[in-house]
């Protein structure tokens, strides 16, 4: 992932922590222990350069650092070492860190294998996840609007735009975000019945697709309600415009699949909904990994 990306991520990640700079600096050190000190090498060497690196032409070092950096291994150790010695001698959790190993699961999911895959197993082995490039446009634009998206969010949330004072109970609003669910679900179950020889690049596109909403619905969930869970953030908000607050079981156990097959007098738990969503996820990465 980019480098502005990082932090942003780390901040919306850790915002609620006192001091959520510190989050963010250490969301962007694996790239300023790599990529940011051999920029400011090259700039005084060989001069500012536009384009993609040449990877025969950067020294040694940097792939070490690089290595370091990067590495989910050295990040985790790096992560129980320092929140145990906070926590020992100034009886608090230093959770500002963990934005570190955040950011190698972003790289290790956001770089291919064939340039400059993330090194996230050193130096115990070199294997590398096939991930999708993060400039690739479409991830790229879907990317940043959930960071602008998230921003926004944390900043009416500050403000207590969330409050019960301020809550606009908006039927109409909230028929259009149900509407707004509509084409994610096509996609999400319509794809598996387009053949490959119509779309290439579907199944690429249906992993991605799925595992990124999957992982969205999860952050959201454990940021939001502090739950292990699969919830969507256009039902919360759904569920908040017809008047059920965020910390209403009638929100946060909303499933729009299962209003909507109510509608056809087809009853279904929420939990079932989410059995059926894991199960596509298995599926998209088994068209991913063996299918592709």
């Amino acid at each position: 992932m980019d480098y502005f990306a990082h932090g942003l991520w780390s901040y919306i990640f850790l915002h609620r922590t006192k001091k959520p700079f510190l989050a963010v600096l250490f969301g962007l050190l694996p790239d300023t222990a790599s990529w940011v000190i051999y920029f400011f090498y090259n700039l005084f060497t060989q001069g500012f350069t536009f384009g993609k690196p040449n990877l025969l032409n950067i020294p040694d070092w940097v792939f070490t650092l690089y290595g370091i950096s990067h590495s989910l291994i050295i990040s985790t150790i790096a992560c129980l070492l320092v929140i145990g010695l906070v926590y020992h001698y100034r009886k608090t959790f230093f959770w500002y860190i963990l934005a570190w190993p955040i950011a190698v699961i972003m790289d290790i999911l956001t770089h291919t294998k064939d340039f400059l895959p993330t090194p996230f197993l050193w130096p115990i082995s070199n294997w590398a996840f096939p991930g999708i490039s993060w400039g690739t446009r479409w991830f790229f634009i879907s990317n940043w609007s959930l960071i602008f998206l998230s921003l926004i969010y944390i900043i009416l949330w500050k403000k207590g735009f969330f409050n019960k004072k301020n809550r606009n109970k908006n039927n109409f609003v909230a028929k259009i975000v149900f509407l707004l669910h509509q084409p994610i679900i096509i996609l999400w179950f319509g794809l598996f019945l387009v053949p490959k020889s119509i779309w290439p690049g579907r199944i690429t596109f249906h992993f991605w697709f799925i595992f990124s909403i999957m992982v969205i619905q999860l952050i959201w969930s454990l940021l939001v309600f502090r739950k292990f869970d699969i919830i969507c953030p256009l039902t919360t908000y759904m569920q908040w415009l017809r008047g059920y607050p965020l910390k209403s079981k009638k929100n946060y156990d909303h499933s729009f699949i299962a209003e909507t097959l109510d509608k056809f007098r087809i009853k279904i738990h929420y939990k079932g909904v989410n059995i059926a969503l894991i199960v596509t996820l298995i599926l998209v990465v088994v068209q991913y990994f063996w299918f592709r």
